[in-house]
């Protein structure tokens, strides 16, 4: 029998139990895993997946329940009365162990028992749970409370990864469709190679994962240089499920460990082989942004200034513009040190201000909080309101204007057939969304929309787009953010230039494009007078704002995008907040 052999009827039987639950996306997971990677599982785990999709509906919706679970160590006991009578079931079937040993026992009793069994003891019987838990691990006890776990929870892990090709799957799709919620996007599957090479680089990836959840780094780095030397770099396409990639991030988070400790010329090593791996522009194999001035610092702080400097201008013209200006920063402190100076300075072009004065609320988070109709906001909402109540229409949400207009004026290209970035059903974007791939693989097709949107199209197709495809689960669209009418406003307002210029940067960009744009998009409206912001008159265009409250900076990511904004002709402004105290 196939993973996608369940009978009709079957089917049906699922439908009616947690239709929308962890129950129905498990099977599904279970069934993709079987059709994607079936040569990857050993019999064992091949007969393991099988034998829970031919359970009882109700049998295989506990299990479900209980792979998911944050501990495999659980109390039957306290398990409804209808799921208890499928334990011995599910025992037999090989999923549960009812032999716990006793030290897992105390993660599941409740204080009080963990009390009681201290005061049985002759012990301490007051203190804190992790207190009492100490007191009794080491203790040997016949246990007083029921205890099974839960087995093969590694293999759901590994099914999960067949099934979604990718280690931060998003099972979110796949719920909200199931439960009607929202559509999963309905494309093509493409052509790909196996997720896997075979078997061993699979687990291989699986324990890089898992090392990379440990501390300290340092304690891998001989598994990880290994790792990395093993693997080939591997394609866009493939870099999610490289051992590699996962080792690289393991060499990466080591070299940070040994900066704490004052190695800064072993940590100098270690980024230097990683920049030895990595394609300019890309960020590194694996590794984070930031990896070069990284490298410089630790080559500085092991009195290899000028080392530092020429890794600097080397790689500097790789990097994109908000990278540029951290780095630029570095560089121009460290060539003051030695008494030179750094010519690579790029000009940005400055923003407008204003200012206002917002009453400041009790606050006992991170951020301070301001005054509002509904209770005490974040300094953003704050200003959404004191626009909105003014009759200007506000769109807050930093970057999710922008990738949803990209998400509605690229939809037919999303979902082109390109080799390997369609692998499998249920994604919310192609495998090559967010990288310089993405570009590459529809080069044409993209010069030819934003032709398009340069000459005016770009309203029309965002209306139209959002009425036929509201609700799709899309990376990057956020449909509550606003109406496909308030959409297409926003693209009529900037112009075809000015929004093609944007989209194409996003394209190009990816990832690197989705942060740092003005928080606030304020559409055309009347021309209004705010109080309390100097200056306080609004004309009728529209304006992009980036909040900024008392002390916040302007980060790297934002005065970029600002700078290609006002480029294309965009009118953004800062508004810097200053708190007054109540009346």
């Amino acid at each position: 029998m196939h993973g996608s052999a369940i009978s009709q009827a079957r089917e049906k039987e699922w439908a009616g139990v947690d239709p929308a639950g962890t129950a129905a996306v498990t099977r599904r997971v279970v069934q993709a895993a079987l059709v994607n990677g079936a040569h990857l599982l050993d019999e064992s785990e091949r007969d393991l997946l099988l034998a829970f999709l031919e359970l009882p509906v109700q049998a295989a919706s506990l299990q479900a329940r209980l792979f998911r679970r944050v501990n495999d160590v659980f109390r039957p006991d306290l398990l409804p009365r209808r799921d208890r009578g499928w334990l011995d079931l599910l025992e037999e079937r090989g999923f549960l162990d009812a032999q716990v040993e006793w030290p897992r026992h105390l993660e599941i009793m409740r204080v009080p028992e963990l009390r009681a069994a201290c005061k049985g003891l002759g012990l301490p019987h007051k203190g804190r749970r992790v207190e009492l838990v100490g007191r009794l691990s080491q203790q040997l006890l016949q246990p007083e409370v029921p205890a099974m776990r839960t087995l093969h929870r590694d293999l759901v892990r590994m099914a999960d990864l067949l099934c979604f090709q990718d280690p931060h799957r998003d099972h979110r799709v796949m719920v909200l469709d199931i439960m009607g919620v929202r559509k999963a996007p309905r494309y093509d599957i493409t052509p790909a190679p196996p997720a896997f090479a075979h078997r061993r680089e699979m687990l291989a990836f699986l324990e890089a994962l898992q090392r990379l959840e440990q501390e300290p780094a340092l304690e891998h780095l001989g598994w990880a240089r290994r790792r990395w030397l093993e693997y080939p770099a591997p394609s866009v396409l493939r870099r999610r499920l490289s051992p590699r990639n996962v080792a690289g991030r393991l060499m990466y988070r080591a070299a940070r460990e040994l900066e704490r400790k004052g190695q800064h010329r072993q940590a100098a090593d270690i980024y230097l082989e990683l920049l030895g791996g990595a394609s300019p522009g890309e960020g590194g194999a694996g590794v984070p942004e930031g990896l070069v001035r990284r490298a410089a610092l630790a080559l500085s702080r092991a009195g290899r200034t000028r080392e530092a400097l020429s890794l600097m201008g080397e790689r500097r013209q790789g990097l994109h513009l908000a990278e540029r200006l951290a780095l630029d920063r570095t560089a121009r402190r460290l060539a003051a040190g030695l008494g030179s100076t750094w010519e690579h300075c790029p000009l940005l072009l400055q923003a407008g201000e204003r200012r206002l004065r917002l009453t400041a609320a009790a606050s006992s988070g991170p951020r301070p909080l301001y005054t509002g109709s509904r209770g005490a906001l974040p300094v953003e909402q704050a200003v959404v309101e004191l626009l909105e109540a003014g009759g200007r229409r506000v769109l807050y949400g930093e970057g999710a204007p922008w990738t949803t207009l990209f998400a509605l004026l690229f939809y037919d290209l999303l979902w082109m057939p390109v080799p390997g970035a369609l692998p499998v059903s249920n994604l919310a974007a192609p495998l090559d969304m967010g990288t310089h791939a993405f570009w590459e693989n529809r080069r044409q097709p993209i010069l030819e929309r934003l032709r398009e949107i340069r000459g005016g199209a770009g309203p029309r197709l965002v209306e139209r787009r959002y009425s036929r495809h509201l609700g799709e689960q899309i990376q990057g669209a956020r449909w509550n953010l606003a109406t496909g009418q308030e959409l297409a406003l926003l693209a009529r307002a900037l112009g075809g230039r000015a929004l093609a210029s944007i989209m194409e940067y996003m394209a190009r960009a990816g990832r690197q494009a989705r942060s740092g744009m003005p928080d606030l998009v304020v559409l055309p409206g009347a021309g209004v007078e705010i109080p309390g912001v100097v200056p306080g008159g609004l004309s009728r265009e529209l304006l992009l704002v980036e909040v900024k409250g008392p002390g916040d900076t302007l980060r790297d990511r934002q005065a970029a995008w600002i700078h290609r904004l006002l480029q294309v002709g965009v009118k953004v402004e800062i508004w810097r907040v200053e708190a007054r105290d109540s009346p």
